[in-house]
């Protein structure tokens, strides 16, 4: 292991990705991704058809139209390291279908029921991610510790990370959660990395503070805000993964989440 009992970190922070570092997709694939996602993406059509904005023959353009938005913003996400949630692709689809009622399209543009169709939209993929068997007792001893900690998250819908850990019971084992949906912009773009270091109260010294994920974006904007960067080893690799190069190698690599607490003074 990498100097496993020399020079031991004493963070004051950790910074942690959510996806395969302190949740689990089981049998994770790109194709069962998007099979649960739009599983969510149909009960959404079929709510607003019953709440009267569609007719049975605009769900299937509804669908389709979801689908195809969705593909290129995330195209578009990855060039620009910006952010398309789920709320703003819903909002944008919607207002550009034609023969809707307008007064009925209204109502389902507000903020309260583009959060409340998207929350419809994740409800699959929210129930499908599941702690880790050692994440809970590893955020119990960094609580005890008084090490701060913080969720960073490249999702397209805040409140799906809020959910997941609230349903967990493991929320209130974390000083602030900072999705790319809430901020706007994607690991690694440094500022979001920036954002959460202020969140913690921790920007006068990233030195003394942690990130640990799974992938590239989370070595890359960890080193490039002075984090000491753990990179989590998965079995996997998912289509357009970036490979991490040389000049962002992580300091440590561990298997399991409740490594890191070999690395670091209790």
């Amino acid at each position: 292991m990498d100097n496993l009992f020399k020079n031991k970190i004493k963070p004051k922070g950790i910074i942690f990705d959510f996806g395969f570092t302190l949740f689990y997709f089981k049998n994770p694939s790109l194709e069962r991704y998007i099979e649960i996602e739009y599983q969510g993406l149909n009960l959404v059509a079929e709510f607003l058809k019953n709440e009267g904005l569609f007719n049975k023959n605009q769900i299937d353009t509804f669908v389709e139209n979801v689908k195809k938005q969705n593909r290129k913003f995330w195209q578009l996400s990855i060039k620009t390291k910006l952010e398309y949630p789920t709320a703003k692709i819903l909002e944008f689809v919607l207002k550009n279908m034609k023969n809707l009622e307008p007064s009925m399209l209204e109502k389902f543009l507000t903020t309260e029921n583009l959060k409340k169709i998207s929350d419809k939209y994740h409800s699959f993929s929210d129930d499908a991610w599941i702690p880790f068997a050692d994440t809970k007792q590893t955020l119990i001893t960094l609580l005890d510790a008084k090490i701060k900690t913080a969720v960073l998250s490249n999702a397209k819908h805040h409140d799906s990370i809020i959910k997941m850990l609230k349903k967990h019971n493991l929320l209130n084992y974390f000083n602030t959660i900072v999705t790319s949906a809430g901020f706007g912009k994607r690991k690694p773009n440094i500022e979001i990395f920036h954002f959460t270091l202020e969140e913690l109260g921790l920007s006068h010294c990233p030195e003394s503070c942690l990130m640990i994920g799974d992938e590239a974006a989370d070595m890359i904007g960890g080193k490039k805000t002075k984090l000491n960067t753990f990179l989590i080893k998965r079995s996997f690799k998912f289509p357009f993964e970036q490979d991490i190069l040389p000049k962002y190698k992580p300091d440590y690599t561990i298997n399991k989440i409740s490594d890191i607490l070999n690395y670091i003074q209790i």
